[in-house]
């Protein structure tokens, strides 16, 4: 158990200082799933504590070992697409979930508890395909002061578009949410076929 234990001390101190060394890089993004997904708490050293005890925060230790906190769920968001077409006439039923970093306003304060998923994020915009587009803002929103997790998902239908001719259109619908470096967008396309 003892040698399990510190193989697993030294890959996440290799892990820490990897993390570290590249922890100043805010252009990372991603389309498909954030590059943020670390977490921050990966192993703190709790002196006067019991062996076979919790610490407090959920960890607990056993004899000569150093106690962990229990790792916290990655950030990532997913985004599903479900078209309805009626002749030329298209909406969009979009659905967002994933687990954020919650934003807070420009002096820090913390947002209120029932901001809906969608108002946690930096905005949205989407593309028709034909010029089309359309979107929301995020707001006076920032990340810099982000430290809560929120999971969550929400559902909502987009305003109509029409299409002038038959062809196939490609719909792209991007988000951006708070990650541990600032915010982080994740997209998804949807191929429209109009008749």
């Amino acid at each position: 158990m003892r040698s399990t234990m510190s193989r697993v001390a030294t890959l996440v101190a290799v892990c820490t200082l990897a993390l570290a060394a590249c922890g100043s890089d805010k252009s990372a993004t991603s389309t498909t799933t954030p590059a943020d997904t670390r977490t921050a708490d990966i192993a703190e050293k709790t002196p006067g504590t019991a062996p076979g005890k919790t610490t407090g925060a959920g960890t607990t230790t056993e004899a000569g070992a150093t106690p962990t906190r229990p790792a916290q769920t990655p950030l990532a968001v997913d985004i599903a697409l479900k078209p309805v077409v009626s002749g030329r006439t298209v909406t969009m039923k979009v659905t967002v979930s994933g687990t954020v970093l919650r934003p807070t306003t420009p002096d820090g304060q913390d947002l209120p508890a029932d901001t809906s998923f969608l108002n946690l994020s930096g905005g949205t915009q989407y593309t028709w395909g034909d010029g089309g587009q359309g979107g929301s803002d995020g707001g006076a929103v920032t990340c810099e002061a982000s430290k809560k997790q929120t999971t969550n998902r929400e559902t909502y239908v987009t305003e109509s578009h029409t299409y002038t001719k038959p062809s196939t259109y490609p719909f792209r619908y991007t988000v951006r949410f708070c990650g541990t470096m600032g915010r982080f967008a994740t997209s998804k396309t949807s191929k429209l076929v109009i008749n």
